[in-house]
């Protein structure tokens, strides 16, 4: 699939916009395409070496990848955001945020996203939303407790998933709504549609609202 760096690259996500036409994103700013259902895939030039936890795209053209890293010698979390306006034969990255190292995504209608990670000292939040493809961020106040590690539903309606073992219930313009304590057994969310799936030590249990 390219060069001997991107064959050793773990990647953490993966996103189809229909049968043929795929993008996967990994450690060391890796970004692969694929336009044969995954039999090929071939590098595209991410412009980073920083490690990339997730990557959507709202068409043929536009997506946004996201990732992030612990400064060395101080160990700041620090997040990184690249977009791409053709289609992943360039990628740039968004300068001038403060966010956290950002670890899993969601996106919506007319450039609409969120994503959620490491817990911000800045923000006060792990939760965030942008409303032009990533190009700039909000953060979304809420009492989670640690890092989110997981986000499911809409960007109108999600559920996201804390590092304690928190779940908690977004809405548009609602306050937020926790679900599920810290200290719970979950370790896991996922969703398509109006389902919700989380995945503790226990087991499973499963919302179909």
């Amino acid at each position: 699939v390219g060069p001997k760096s991107h064959d050793e690259a773990s990647l953490r996500g993966v996103t189809f916009i229909d049968p043929d036409r795929g993008w996967a994103a990994g450690d060391r700013g890796t970004v692969l395409y694929t336009e044969d259902r995954g039999e090929s895939w071939n590098p595209q030039p991410s412009g980073t070496t920083v490690s990339l936890a997730d990557i959507a795209m709202y068409n043929s053209k536009r997506g946004l990848a996201i990732g992030g890293y612990y400064q060395g010698y101080t160990q700041l979390s620090i997040g990184e955001v690249i977009i791409t306006d053709n289609g992943g034969q360039s990628w740039r990255q968004i300068v001038g945020h403060d966010l956290p190292r950002l670890r899993q995504l969601i996106i919506g209608p007319g450039g609409m996203c969120v994503a959620v990670g490491d817990w911000s000292p800045v923000h006060l939040t792990s939760v965030f939303s942008s409303r032009n493809g990533g190009q700039t961020w909000q953060p979304q106040p809420c009492k989670i407790f640690g890092a989110a590690v997981s986000i499911a539903g809409t960007v109108d309606d999600y559920l996201v998933l804390s590092d304690q073992g928190e779940v908690v219930r977004f809405r548009n313009d609602l306050n937020p709504q926790s679900l599920f304590p810290p200290g719970g057994e979950w370790q896991l969310l996922a969703g398509r549609e109006n389902q919700r799936i989380l995945v503790g030590e226990r087991g499973m249990i499963k919302s179909q609202d």
